[in-house]
């Protein structure tokens, strides 16, 4: 009978022991800053594993939209963050018909984690029968609590087909945004649009 008390103390000592983690431990991460994923990460370390805590970490990481594959487990006494990374850079062709005028062609690329930080920054331009040149900054978190930070600088150009005018515009705008709750997202822009 006291075999059995202290086989089943061990065991319980062991079980309790195996779920304990105090070590954190990211894979396969490579171009983002690693402040970028510990901002998402929730779950107490150290401290016991709690599997829906870990889920919760799982979506806030994969909803950053960085990576294709996002895994958590507790690997030995370590919190694991297995993590496959997306790509990075990836063109935009484009395409426009104005039925009046015509058919414009262009493209744009995409920064996706711009500096490893979560920043989006696109440019291109369409040309043909209309004319566009435009970048586009987006930073979702740049200080605090979720505040963000965006911009955009753009030119337009046409031609009417019917009266014999040319139509060009300019403008910017630049906004920021902060969560007040956890669920109620407030944007702020001024922009600013010429011709």
């Amino acid at each position: 009978m006291k075999i059995v008390s202290v086989l089943s103390v061990v065991i319980l000592i062991s079980i309790c022991r195996a779920s304990y983690i105090d070590k954190l431990n990211i894979v396969g991460n490579t171009h983002t800053q690693y402040h970028i994923i510990l901002r998402e990460l929730h779950h107490p370390i150290p401290g016991k594993f709690d599997s829906t805590l870990a889920l919760e970490d799982r979506n806030r990481i994969y909803n950053l939209g960085l990576f294709s594959t996002v895994e958590i487990d507790q690997v030995d006494s370590n919190y694991t963050v297995f993590l496959v990374e997306t790509f990075r850079i990836y063109p935009i062709p484009l395409a426009e018909h104005n039925e009046a005028k015509g058919w414009s062609y262009g493209g744009g690329i995409v920064f996706l984690n711009f500096r490893g930080m979560n920043q989006k920054l696109t440019f291109g331009g369409i040309f043909g029968q209309e004319t566009t040149y435009f970048i586009n900054f987006l930073d979702p978190w740049i200080t605090g609590d979720h505040v963000s930070l965006s911009g955009t600088v753009y030119q337009f150009f046409t031609t009417n087909p019917f009266y014999s005018y040319n139509y060009k515009e300019k403008g910017f705008s630049i906004g920021t945004g902060f969560y007040k709750n956890k669920f109620h997202k407030i944007k702020l822009l001024l922009g600013i649009e010429y011709s």
